[in-house]
């Protein structure tokens, strides 16, 4: 039997570095959604500061929330 190629890696060694691939594929995963859930509050706080478009008796007007 021919020896082991020197850049062989064991099935142990190959688990463990798909773990650790998942592990850090997890983490961006919840950074992302943490940074998405960021952008959606700010972005209902910019519309909670917009004006809103109301009809009065003669016209339409803005009016602030």
């Amino acid at each position: 039997m021919p020896p082991p190629h020197p850049e062989m890696k064991t099935n142990q060694e190959l688990l463990l570095l798909i773990s650790k691939s998942l592990s850090s594929l997890h983490k961006r995963q919840d950074d992302f959604c943490k940074r998405l859930e960021n952008l959606q509050k700010d972005l209902n706080d910019f519309k909670d500061q917009m004006p809103v478009r109301k009809s009065g008796w003669l016209s339409d007007y803005w009016e602030m929330k």
